[in-house]
């Protein structure tokens, strides 16, 4: 069967960064496109991630047939732990994907139907029939996804950049693209991360040639911090490590996992029992030592950040270490990053980000490859995904500068109808963003956030008055600025006043509130906060 019509709603990752998820719906169900976590760091207080709509799934569950996701990224797979925990169907994944999603299931002791997807497969699920892609980023094994409908191919190309001669696995299928275009795409959704950024990606081949002269360059001890997920790249580090004369060691419980997780999925570059024990590093000559380390992005647990703060247990910073950055800095991220390498510095060690040495490479494409891959498919109609908003619209401006397609911007909540040849904004879902907190998940409002968000802020004021004394109140300001202690003087001379002499006790919690304003209002004249007051009146004995 061929689809006439197909709608899409978009759950999150566009206009933001992270809880990647859509929703495609068709006449005989609707399969769901990736479950990620996203890392609200913006927020203040922090919940530990951000998970799509699910109690908008929870409402859909009925109609949904299974989950596809494109590759292993948390951002678009780490929800699903909780998502599994509402609503069960087959999830369809690449081998590396499938092999880490059994990782966090054993973890959380869930269970779950996985199926395997390879490129060139083609899979028929809830009436769509579906192509899957090779193509290249910065984790193995990513697919971008084909759905054939009777108004052309709706192509969705997950994360990529283009590499035709990529350290590790097939290169990206660019004939495919081609092939598709050639069909008739009706609608390409595109990755818009570097939509903003001209040329195109270092090839992962040239950071390797450029990491090793650095390596090979330094007498001391090297130490080496990127994004665990990078499996290819490990594994051309692990070949420097033999061609310099080091001894590999790895430090950062991620950084063995994504290693088991790519040995069970046999893509793994070498064997993690071929590494050094971090115990045995001490033993070695600095000349023989490089360590790779998570905590790329000031992580405050990851194996750099201890390092930075004195409090790794098997290793010490010292002048002469070489502290390579082979990552960016995720916006967000900068303040726990330039924390953490002043401590290097400060011990010692000589940092190097990209930004000085080409020694990182990003998994996104940049214009160029994005206009490649839209001059390719040649489609229809355009809908940036996945990025900040102004990402997007880059993306929109380019492929109206590349190809003939009108051009959608859209974002979380949207929903677009693929209909009559052509492809329409059709309404707005009102979804919102779950978090997670702990052990707790829920909206801003169920988690309590906005009232954190105000005491963090503005402070708490605390009054214990005893009515039979109301001078004698007990204030207790946690947050509530008093250099020289006068404004703790003037509430209490304000309680003494306001409940002297003391009301009756049928007007006691109108006496109560009036306090609490009057507090309040005081306050703020005297330091512009807005503090939650809270009051409570103790009766004298007998009354």
């Amino acid at each position: 069967m061929v689809l006439d019509s197909l709608e899409i709603t978009f759950l999150g990752g566009l206009g933001e960064i992270g809880a990647n998820c859509m929703a495609w719906a068709g006449p005989e169900g609707t399969i769901l496109v990736d479950m990620g976590i996203g890392f609200p760091r913006g927020r203040i207080p922090a919940p530990d991630y951000q998970l799509p709509d699910l109690d908008w799934l929870e409402d859909h569950g009925r109609d949904i047939k299974a989950l596809l996701v494109t590759h292993a990224h948390e951002d678009h797979l780490g929800a699903i732990p909780w998502f599994l925990m509402r609503i069960q169907v087959p999830i369809y994944a690449p081998l590396f994907a499938l092999e880490l999603i059994r990782e966090k299931l054993d973890e959380w002791d869930l269970e779950a139907d996985l199926r395997p997807l390879h490129p060139r497969q083609k899979l028929c699920v809830a009436g769509m029939d579906l192509e899957f892609i090779r193509v290249t980023h910065s984790i193995p094994d990513a697919l971008a996804v084909a759905l054939r409908t009777s108004q052309g191919i709706v192509l969705h190309t997950g994360d990529f950049r283009i590499e035709d001669a990529p350290t590790a696995g097939e290169p990206f299928q660019m004939e495919a693209f081609e092939r598709l275009g050639d069909e008739g795409v009706v609608l390409l959704m595109s990755d818009s991360t570097n939509a903003e950024v001209p040329g195109s990606t270092r090839a992962e081949a040239e950071v390797a040639a450029n990491l090793e002269a650095e390596i090979a360059g330094w007498e001391g001890r090297v130490l080496l911090t990127m994004f665990a997920s990078n499996i290819n790249r490990l594994g051309q580090i692990e070949k420097i490590a033999h061609r310099t004369g080091r001894r590999l060691c790895l430090m950062g419980r991620s950084l063995h996992t994504y290693l088991k997780v790519a040995d069970r999925a046999r893509l793994a570059p070498f064997r993690d029992e071929s590494t050094v024990d971090p115990s045995r590093v001490g033993s070695l000559r600095d000349d023989q030592v490089l360590i790779v380390m998570t905590g790329s992005q000031g992580e405050p647990r990851s194996a750099l950040a201890r390092l930075a703060d004195g409090t790794h247990p098997h290793l010490e910073i010292r002048d002469g270490d070489l502290v390579l950055f082979s990552s960016k800095m995720i916006p967000g991220n900068e303040l726990e990053i330039t924390r953490m390498t002043n401590g290097l510095c400060r011990m010692g060690a000589k940092v190097m980000w990209s930004t000085a040495k080409p020694i990182h490479a990003s998994g996104h494409a940049q214009r160029d490859e994005l206009a490649a891959v839209l001059k390719a498919a040649k489609p229809r109609y355009f809908v940036p995904v996945h990025g900040e908003y102004r990402f997007l619209l880059a993306h929109a401006e380019l492929a109206e500068a590349c190809t003939d397609a009108q051009t959608l911007v859209v974002e979380t909540g949207d929903v677009i109808r693929v209909e009559h040849g052509a492809v329409s904004r059709v309404g707005h879902e009102p979804v919102r963003p779950l978090f997670v907190d702990g052990p707790l998940v829920g909206d801003e409002e169920e988690l309590g956030l906005r009232a954190r968000r105000k005491l963090l802020y503005n402070g708490v004021v605390f009054l214990d008055v005893p009515l039979a004394a109301p001078g004698d109140v007990k204030i207790h300001m946690p947050g509530v600025p008093d250099p020289d202690g006068t404004l703790e003087e003037d509430i209490r001379d304000l309680v003494e006043e306001a409940l002297t002499p003391a009301p009756p006790p049928e007007g006691r919690n109108a006496a109560r509130d009036d306090l609490q304003a009057a507090v309040r209002r005081l306050i703020r004249r005297r330091t512009e906060k807005r503090p939650v007051i809270t009051a409570i009146l103790t009766p004298p004995p007998g009354g």
